[in-house]
């Protein structure tokens, strides 16, 4: 296939200015180019040569457009109308240069799943506007430099009303086609619900299902093969995409409304701070295992006559609060000691309980003063744990660095003085796991509003990073628990400034489609705006405007429907019956004043012609009642007032005979 020569270098192309090459294939070019005529940048499709000339190829470019033209969405793609210049078929569309979805293959579900929202509720809306995509793959899905989703390549796309539309063996892709596609029936939304669960299987597993032996059969009867994600994912979210993939649409979720909710159910309910424990992971992989924080070993404390425990020490200690349980042989009732790890159980002969607990209240006195005088020590000698570590160190008689080098036993290892900086990390680190609380609420209340909708990208961004401070923490690593906790609050505080902003514009799209007469993309951005603001009134006025649009659009299709039939009364009935329920509906008071015209004109029309055949007849009593009810519908009427004149003359006549 020849190639495009013409646009091979930036300059001027028609009446755009090229100025980088985005992609190259045998079909064409893409081309980073700069509208002259609207004044914005936009992505030019050049297709080969050969295309140009085609009249098969332009037709399709044509019953694309028709099919995306009119679909308005933040999520799909803008495509303008196919143009024909110097000697080539060029086809503008807008520019989304953040890359396509390749890049997630293999990332973590905080940053997936999130995307798979977006693309569901784009494919949704093409649905409510009659029409399927039916190609869903990684590098159909575009995304914008915030890293906003923009559906793409509706190139094999088909209106559900047309149900002679099918799929060719060579326009579909193997393994993202459903079995209704590789079997040649028509288009379907369970269509899309089947490549949406592809597009998941891919970005988690790094391959598409099936891949790499394409076996249609198999894939009509299934099962899918099981995924194995390349990185932990919850199995709630493994059996929805499962489910995605039935052999059958009825195997599948019965809308993508209902899969938006159960991946949105699968995001909101993980903890950035607390990973999920329940989550699939591939099977060679172990699960993350905390690491205690490397320390030096632990200088003998001369003012410990014996130690605590027993002769076994006890295993490192990580310096985070969920290292220290009520588990650990520190369990106490009033008076004793439980017996625990270690912990030696009562002894014959020991006092009894009722008088142990003078010694115990002296045993703690002693323990208290002990362990504040070796944190004094190990702080001058540049002890490199936390304070939290150093104390259950000296109140359990362990060790908590590495166990000390066999030919160094009984003599005390020479530490090199240090500065205090170490410390002063520990006690920020400390602060930090403080506001662990006061961060998840924060972010369960923007999962709560949403955001993992109006602004997916910073959503899962913060998640993630989140995720990332806790296993930071584990490993303690402070430089990076750091880094990742300031990363994480900031894209949590721009997510907060972002809600306002977000909430504008959910409202303003939600009165768009009121105005259109789409009560079902209305009702779904007033319900996002309510999440985002649950005291707008804007929403609630909205809701309210969405329920009854709703009643009263059965009355508009029947008004419709009589006005076809010429019934103009029952039509203008049917807009009156709207208008009694929702009084402020523009458009039923707008057809209300088209059936009156139009009732007007017919019934002028009418009632001249009626008058003009009783004049014929010489029924000069009815003619003239005739013209006049004629004039009633149009005073103004030139026939009426004509045939009126010559009734009335031709009864003066007849009264002046005698």
């Amino acid at each position: 296939m020849s190639q495009v020569h013409a646009a091979t270098h930036p300059g001027t192309f028609g009446e755009y200015v090229l100025s980088e090459r985005l992609g190259f294939g045998g079909q064409g070019e893409v081309w980073r180019a700069y509208d002259r005529a609207r004044g914005v940048e936009v992505a030019l499709k050049i297709l080969a040569s050969e295309r140009a000339v085609s009249a098969a190829g332009w037709a399709a470019l044509e019953r694309m457009y028709a099919l995306v033209g009119g679909l308005q969405h933040p999520g799909i793609l803008q495509v303008l109308p196919p143009q024909r210049l110097e000697g080539r078929v060029v086809l503008p569309m807008e520019l989304a240069d953040g890359g396509d979805l390749t890049e997630l293959r293999g990332k973590g579900y905080l940053r997936i799943v999130p995307v798979l929202v977006q693309v569901a509720a784009a494919l949704h809306y093409a649905h409510q506007h009659g029409v399927v995509h039916r190609d869903l793959k990684p590098t159909n899905v575009l995304l914008d430099r915030r890293g906003r989703v923009k559906l793409a390549d509706f190139g094999i796309a088909a209106a559900l009303s047309d149900r002679h539309a099918v799929s060719g063996a060579s326009e579909v892709s193997p393994f993202s086609a459903s079995p209704e596609q590789l079997r040649g029936e028509p288009a379907h939304p369970a269509d899309d619900i089947y490549g949406l669960g592809t597009l998941a299987y891919d970005l988690l597993a790094g391959h598409p299902p099936y891949f790499p032996h394409f076996d249609a059969a198999r894939i009509q009867s299934g099962p899918v093969p099981q995924l194995v994600p390349l990185q932990p994912a919850p199995s709630r979210l493994i059996e929805l995409i499962l489910r995605m993939l039935g052999p059958r649409a009825a195997d599948r979720p019965p809308s993508l409304e209902k899969v938006i909710e159960e991946l949105e159910a699968t995001l909101n309910a993980t903890s950035a701070l607390d990973p999920e424990e329940d989550l699939a992971r591939p099977p060679t992989e172990r699960a993350p295992v905390e690491r205690p924080i490397d320390v030096e070993p632990e200088p003998p404390l001369a003012a410990t006559p014996e130690p605590f425990l027993a002769a076994e020490p006890e295993p490192p200690l990580a310096a985070t609060p969920e290292a220290f349980s009520a588990d650990d042989g520190l369990s106490m009732t009033i008076g004793e000691f439980r017996p625990g790890r270690g912990l030696r159980a009562s002894r014959r002969g020991d006092p009894p309980r009722a008088h142990r607990l003078p010694y115990l209240l002296l045993g703690l006195v002693c323990g208290a003063v002990l362990a504040v005088g070796a944190l004094q020590v190990l702080s001058r000698q540049g002890w490199r744990g936390s304070p939290l570590h150093v104390l259950s160190a000296v109140i359990l008689g362990a060790r908590t660095g590495p166990p000390a080098d066999p030919a160094h036993q009984g003599r005390s290892a020479p530490v090199a003085p240090r500065s205090a900086a170490p410390s002063a990390d520990w006690a920020a680190l400390g602060r930090l796991v403080a506001q662990r609380a006061g961060f998840n609420q924060r972010l369960r209340d923007l999962a709560a509003r949403g955001a993992s909708i109006w602004d997916a990208a910073d959503f899962a961004a913060a998640q993630a990073q989140a995720a990332d401070t806790s296993r930071a923490e584990a490993a303690g690593d402070i430089a990076a628990t750091r880094r990742h906790w300031q990363r994480a609050q900031r894209l949590l505080s721009r997510l907060e400034r972002e809600a306002p902003r977000a909430l504008v514009a959910q409202l303003a799209a939600g009165e768009r489609a009121l105005a259109a007469g789409h009560p079902g993309a209305a009702a779904r951005a007033f319900a996002l705006a309510r999440r985002i603001e649950p005291a707008s009134r804007r929403a609630a006025a909205g809701e309210r405007q969405v329920r009854l649009l709703v009643a009263v659009l059965p009355l508009m299709s029947a008004a419709r429907r009589a006005e076809r039939a010429h019934d103009y009364a029952r039509a203008a009935a049917a807009i009156r019956e709207a208008l009694a329920r929702d009084p402020g509906y523009a458009a039923a008071r707008a057809v209300l004043a088209h059936l009156n015209t139009v009732f007007a004109r017919a019934g002028y029309v009418r009632a001249v012609r009626a008058g003009a055949a009783a004049y014929a007849r010489g029924r000069l009593f009815q003619a003239q009642a005739d013209f006049q009810q004629a004039l009633v519908f149009r005073p103004d009427g030139i026939e009426a007032n004509r045939g009126l004149a010559e009734v009335n003359a031709a009864l003066r006549d007849r009264a002046a005979l005698p």
